[in-house]
C-alpha cells in the first residue's frame, strides 16, 4: 500500500473517475502484457528447465492478462464515448 500512498492524488483521482486517463492507462498497461508475452520465453526458457508445459500455461495466463486489460481498455472507451480501441497488429487479414 505504500506505492499508491507515494502516487499523486490527482492522478489516482484521474484514473478513477476519467475515461480518456483509464483507456491510456490501459493502453499502456496492453502493450506492457504483449512485450511480456514475447519477452518471456527468450528470458526464461534457455535459462531454466522449464518444461515446455510449464512455459505454455505462463503463456496462457500472460495471454489472460493481456485479454483482461484490453477488455478495460474497451469498456473506458466505450463510458467515454471515445474513439474504438486501436487494433493490436497480431492477427493477418486474409
Amino acid at each position: 500500500m505504500k506505492l499508491f500512498s507515494q502516487l499523486h492524488p490527482a492522478f489516482i483521482t484521474r484514473l478513477e473517475h476519467d475515461a480518456k486517463t483509464q483507456a491510456r492507462f490501459h493502453q499502456v498497461m496492453s502493450y506492457v502484457w504483449l512485450l511480456t508475452i514475447v519477452v518471456t520465453p527468450v528470458v526464461f526458457w534457455p535459462h531454466s528447465t522449464t518444461s515446455l508445459v510449464q512455459l505454455l500455461i505462463l503463456e496462457v495466463s500472460l495471454y489472460a492478462n493481456f485479454a483482461t486489460e484490453y477488455g478495460a481498455l474497451s469498456a473506458s472507451q466505450a463510458s467515454g464515448k471515445s474513439d474504438v480501441p486501436p487494433t493490436i497488429p497480431l492477427a493477418v487479414d486474409a
